[in-house]
């Protein structure tokens, strides 16, 4: 045997995390001694704004060990793709296992045409052999312009992809590598690099992957599920046509950037001590372009960086949605084997080699063709395609109607799951109730990169949508704390619980950033004070704590104290405007009065799209009234409070110094919003926001001093 096929695909590196275990034990101390404090405290300075603050501060701790969960053991991987030729290149690359790559886009003015047609470019250019892959696009808007924008993508792609292969292009969507490659001084390449900028017609007799169109059927009366029910329709389509075993699911915006990605996902599929250890990888969602220091906190440095790389501690990451290569078995709910030696679909939960054809038509539907490629999938066994390619365009029309999902497991069961607009934490959460681990992966080259909203009203309409999502998955029957008997660990569903209830965050959150405003207003205090030393040191302590260790962990990871200062105050607007809106949309789903939507967020094409020098703009929309009125409130808070400490207004003993520092803090923090406050223009706040934030402020005062607060 080759001494190179002994060696491991992938490493794994756990990274020993002891100064940040002593630390999160410290923090714990003063957490529990400060709660301590208001228990023994409760009697003599019991008031409505204590016990509001009491219970807030429950709400943090919960949400503080949640967060320890994620972050107590992260682990890294390493994969090893040219491994991966040395075991499979020359002739053995046939024995590579396929991979079916799926590309949604639903709007072509939101997101546009060109953006999706550079996506399919930079697939159909991956280093992989290009008979193991097949492309799919999901056009769920049935646009023409998406669909002729495609038919010109692969005239251009004959020219295209022989001369990223030729010349080893790594930037493999067009218009970023045309963007960052300055012209090449060989006479030969400089020649052919100049081809493809002004895009000649390409060579009819060079080699392409597979490129299929798919824009399903709908119909006003049937309900069609949004981006899951487009991926399961993908799902059918690509199952009846090359059925490969692994499906990658890319957002239109999300282009290739690293030709190797499918080789260094395969390390992982092809050589995990088991099957379970792997039942999809997923890659970090990166971004290009921007403005400095991410000024609407959009990108997720840190979380992709670090705190994601926790989830591999536990059960593996949640499917983020995109740039995620899954095991179509597990897609299909199927359990995985227990070792390597026992792949033959024996423990699945669903199915086995003997089921009869009626039982796999009443989960998978009525065509023969789709209920033939999964007993495959379930039995790893080899894909047979039909002969007749009429038969197969036949049977994908079929599988793509409205009508096909009647009375199947397929968004129950099967494929991607129903029932929350956030489908992918849905259908990760059910691939892993089966048994299923997962990797998060950051290779060392980017893999896939896409935009980020590029204003603060499109972060705000994209938070609210991931809030819905996530808090529908928490409220329903998949909830991460039903099916205790499932093979998920409890950390594991401290993970999911960390996220799906992102939402509910929005209360403590905003009773917390008025409760200082309306102590100085109302004269009860409810923190310590400096006459207090002991308690008073605790209080300061977790505040330093928890915000010293956000900037530590950005400075860690190359992120400035600019770009952490704007996240965390982006995590405050996004907290008691986005979220506030996604917990009631849920509440009013839950009582029946209304359905939540699944809205698209605009997906620019370049800076124009962005807002200048990462300043707010501001419209009527009623995102903005929430953040404005905590504004007003602290401000009226503060301007009474200066006033009074300047005339002597309070007694030196009762001086309010932690409470008025809050409202300051809250203030800072709220920045964009007092400049748009004074501000003309998009630049500034329309009076319908303000006038309403001010009824809303007045509402407020009026119910906390009628019930004596």
């Amino acid at each position: 045997m080759d001494f190179c096929k002994s060696f491991s695909l992938y490493e794994k590196i756990i990274h020993e995390s002891k100064l940040y275990r002593a630390y999160a034990c410290i923090h714990l101390v003063f957490l529990l001694v400060f709660l301590g404090y208001r228990l023994v405290h409760s009697s003599v300075e019991f008031n409505g704004l204590w016990m509001i603050a009491f219970l807030c501060e429950l709400c943090f701790s919960f949400h503080w060990i949640l967060d320890q969960n994620v972050k107590w053991q992260p682990i890294d991987y390493k994969a090893y793709p040219d491994r991966l030729k040395n075991r499979y290149g020359g002739e053995s690359a046939s024995k590579l296992p396929s991979v079916d790559i799926i590309i949604t886009t639903t709007d072509p003015f939101k997101e546009p045409a060109i953006m999706t047609a550079n996506t399919v470019l930079s697939v159909l250019a991956v280093d992989y052999p290009v008979e193991r892959i097949a492309c799919y696009v999901s056009d769920d808007g049935s646009s023409p312009i998406t669909f002729y924008s495609l038919v010109e993508t692969l005239s251009f792609a004959k020219k295209w992809v022989p001369f990223c292969k030729k010349f080893n292009i790594e930037t493999t969507a067009p218009f970023m590598y045309f963007s960052i490659q300055n012209k090449p001084s060989d006479p030969k390449f400089l020649r052919e690099w100049q081809d493809m900028k002004v895009i000649h017609e390409g060579n009819e007799g060079d080699v392409l992957p597979h490129l299929i169109y798919v824009a399903r059927e709908k119909r006003p009366n049937v309900d069609h599920h949004y981006k899951a029910g487009a991926m399961n329709v993908m799902a059918r389509v690509s199952g009846i046509m090359t059925n490969a075993p692994y499906i990658l699911n890319l957002d239109c915006d999300m282009h290739v950037s690293n030709p190797k990605a499918i080789q260094e996902a395969m390390c992982f599929f092809l050589d995990c001590p088991s099957e379970r250890e792997c039942g999809f990888v997923q890659f970090p969602q990166l971004f290009y372009g921007g403005l400095k220091d991410d000024p609407f906190g959009n990108r997720h440095k840190v979380f992709l960086k670090a705190t994601a790389k926790g989830m591999n501690g536990i059960q593996g990451p949640m499917y983020f949605g995109t740039c995620c290569f899954h095991r179509r078995k597990g897609l299909y709910g199927v359990p995985p084997a227990t070792n390597k030696e026992d792949r033959q679909g024996k423990d699945t939960r669903h199915f086995s080699s003997s089921s009869s054809i009626k039982a796999f038509k009443s989960i998978f539907g009525e065509s023969s063709a789709l209920v033939a490629s999964a007993q495959t999938i379930m039995e790893d066994t080899a894909f047979h395609k039909h002969s007749s390619p009429s038969f197969l365009v036949e049977e994908a029309f079929k599988v793509a109607s409205c009508s096909y999902e009647a009375k199947t497991a397929w968004g129950k069961e099967v494929g991607w799951m129903y029932g929350a607009t956030a489908e992918d934490v849905l259908t990760g959460l059910k691939v892993q109730s089966l048994g299923w681990h997962s990797i998060y992966y950051t290779p060392e080259q980017s893999a896939f990169i896409g935009c980020a909203p590029g204003n603060g009203l499109d972060t705000l309409i994209q938070q609210k949508r991931w809030g819905t999502g996530l808090l529908e998955v928490f409220v329903s029957k998949s909830c991460p704390f039903l099916g205790m008997n499932k093979p998920m660990s409890l950390r594991q569903r401290m993970l999911y619980a960390y996220f799906t209830l992102w939402a509910t965050w929005s209360v403590p959150t905003l009773c917390y950033a008025i409760l200082p405003a309306f102590s100085l207003l109302s004269g009860k205090s409810f923190l310590p004070k400096i006459q207090e030393p002991f308690v008073f040191s605790i209080a300061v302590g977790l505040f330093l704590s928890v915000y010293g260790r956000r900037l530590l962990e950005y400075v860690l990871n190359g992120c400035s104290a600019r770009e952490w200062w704007n996240n965390q105050r982006m995590w405050l607007i996004v907290c008691i405007s986005s979220w506030v809106f996604a917990l009631f949309d849920v509440a009013m789903k839950m009582v029946g009065l209304s359905e939540t939507v699944f809205v698209v967020t605009p997906k620019g094409s370049g800076e124009e799209e962005q807002s200048k020098e990462g300043e707010f703009t501001f419209n009527s929309s009623a995102l903005f009234i929430p953040p404005t009125t905590v504004l007003l409130i602290n401000l009226a808070a503060i301007c009474e409070s200066t006033l009074r400490f300047a005339v002597g207004g309070y007694e030196i003993k009762n001086k309010p110094f932690a409470e008025y520092f809050c409202s300051v803090w809250v203030v800072i923090n709220l920045l964009p919003f007092l400049k748009g406050l004074v501000r003309k223009g998009k630049g500034g706040l329309p009076w319908s926001v303000i006038i309403r934030s001010c009824a809303l402020a007045m509402l407020l005062w009026t119910t906390i001093v009628t019930y004596g607060c």
